[in-house]
């Protein structure tokens, strides 16, 4: 069980407003935290990106439908667990919606214990997926922080190359070398190779390629 009310949102978007007030009052008495809209285009201009929670959507809406609000959404580079319902059985559609990566997909009307059960584990993927990008991020505000010289030893460190190596590699002398990886260490504020890796993985995101240009001094 997690702590759903204190971080995540469960929002829905639902045109009928008995089946609207109807999940609402499910998720109360649940105490989890809710907002719903009648519309994809009002929940698209109330939604702040970034926020631990999941997305209950009627697939049928009228005017933008679900799915394309799952390819907004997509667009924006928004990850938020989307739980589908349908008022009835449309395979190319819930096919469709779970290739775009849809987290579940239910049919009206679904089990409110089942619906539960679906948003717990939403939201713990929703705080999985929002801690790996602020690890992410912070890995690569770290990185900025490097020279471009800094980051080619960096990157031959995370992968393994000995001192020796990156010296060849680079052409440079083992002791111009030393000197970079100490003010690598001391910039990351890191102590070990070790937690290199715990900052980095085993290989530097290619995402963080354009941090080169402002690295440069």
């Amino acid at each position: 069980m997690i702590s759903m009310s204190l971080t995540s949102t469960l929002y829905i978007v639902e045109d009928d407003a008995v089946v609207r007030d109807s999940l609402v009052q499910l998720a109360t008495s649940a105490n989890i935290s809710t907002e719903s809209f009648s519309s994809a285009d009002e929940f698209m201009l109330h939604y702040l990106p970034n926020q631990s929670g999941c997305l209950v959507l009627d697939m049928q809406l009228p005017g933008t439908n679900g799915l394309t609000l799952q390819k907004k959404l997509m667009e924006t580079n928004c990850h938020l667990p989307i739980i589908f319902l349908t008022g009835f059985a449309d395979v190319p559609l819930s096919v469709e919606a779970m290739k775009q990566g849809a987290f579940e997909f239910l049919e009206k009307p679904c089990n409110g214990v089942e619906l539960l059960r679906v948003v717990q584990s939403a939201f713990l993927k929703s705080q999985e997926v929002l801690k790996d990008k602020a690890e992410k991020d912070k890995a690569k505000t770290l990185y900025k922080t490097l020279t471009a010289d800094e980051q080619k030893v960096l990157d031959l460190l995370i992968a393994g190359r000995t001192n020796q190596e990156i010296s060849e590699a680079n052409k440079s002398s083992l002791r111009t070398i030393q000197f970079r990886r100490s003010s690598i260490f001391k910039k990351l504020n890191v102590g070990s190779k070790s937690e290199l890796f715990d900052l980095f993985g085993t290989s530097i995101d290619p995402d963080f390629s354009d941090a080169d240009e402002s690295s440069m001094r």
